[in-house]
């Protein structure tokens, strides 16, 4: 199973109104359901987690 993981991101006050962050999720997500479902990709290789962390300095 493919899951994405955002929870590595730096704690940040403005992470969960980060649009960036919402568009890479979703992105990310959408890819995860395809690794998860296509038929293709099911028998495939297995399983992994997609990690995502911004280091971008706010403020």
């Amino acid at each position: 199973m493919w899951t994405v993981d955002m929870n590595r991101c730096p704690a940040c006050p403005d992470k969960d109104a980060c649009q960036d962050r919402k568009e890479i999720v979703a992105t990310l997500s959408a890819l995860a359901v395809e690794l998860n479902t296509d038929l293709a990709h099911v028998d495939g290789p297995g399983d992994g987690i997609i990690i995502v962390a911004c280091h971008q300095r706010h403020g």
